[in-house]
């Protein structure tokens, strides 16, 4: 009994995070890091890059260049803007591409031709910076329950302060420590199958059962017939053994 209270029912992140079971006062703060809400020309998902590369990341070099959303996040994103504060951020190293009011104006853009400015998301919520230290500042004065970035550095930086840190990317780092890894943003939400357990199929326990019953009730008809056999065998026996001391008396 004492173990059974101190085993917790785990959330999964959909529960906690799309359909919005977490018990609490205020809604939960999830940040998320640009490529992995926009399809961004060399964006990092999927993919490993070295620190000199992760460095030189830009939203886009063109300002002309649409930034849509992703097709497979869509779907999670609009549920989760109707339950959490949703914050979107951009690396933009200083002095290059557009500036943070374009980037921001093409993400509003992107977002509500999207349906997720109509689920919830907040305009003031995208927020840019020009590093990888300045995203893992921006986690760190946010505070969300969730933080997903496809650079490890970040979130490594925070992983003591955020509930759940997780890494996406399409192969995961030797040390993760206690940041969490997905294969993808859509994988990390996606509910794991359960494992069959044959034993508990109706179909094995009526067998079982039937099989146990049949067992018994041979056991049971062969026990009976013993003893009336036996009885039968001693009557005559006590019956002739009394009458031969009656007549010797």
């Amino acid at each position: 009994a004492g173990s059974r209270r101190k085993r917790k029912y785990q959330l999964t992140p959909y529960q906690k995070y799309v359909e919005g079971k977490v018990h609490s006062a205020s809604r939960p703060k999830v940040l998320l890091a640009a490529q992995l809400v926009f399809d961004i020309e060399g964006g990092a998902q999927g993919q490993h890059k070295d620190q000199d590369a992760a460095a030189a990341d830009t939203t886009a070099t063109d300002e002309k260049k649409e930034t849509p959303v992703r097709g497979s996040v869509a779907p999670i994103l609009t549920r989760m803007c109707g339950l959490c504060d949703v914050f979107i951020v951009f690396k933009q190293p200083a002095d290059e591409g557009p500036s943070d009011s374009d980037i921001q104006k093409r993400a509003t853009k992107a977002l509500e031709a999207a349906g997720l400015m109509q689920a919830g998301f907040k305009p003031h919520r995208i927020v840019v910076c020009s590093s990888t230290a300045g995203k893992a500042h921006i986690a760190r004065h946010l505070l969300p329950s969730l933080y997903m970035d496809d650079e490890h550095m970040p979130l490594k930086m925070v992983r003591q302060y955020i509930a759940d840190t997780v890494l996406v990317s399409a192969s995961s780092p030797s040390e993760l420590g206690k940041v969490r890894h997905a294969k993808s943003f859509a994988a990390f939400f996606t509910p794991k199958p359960k494992q069959p357990t044959p034993i508990n199929k109706p179909e094995a326990l009526l067998e079982t059962k039937a099989a146990a019953g049949t067992a018994a009730n041979t056991s049971r008809k062969s026990s009976l017939n013993f003893s009336s056999n036996t009885e039968l065998r001693r009557r005559p026996v006590n019956s002739g053994v009394g009458t031969t001391h009656a007549a010797r008396g």
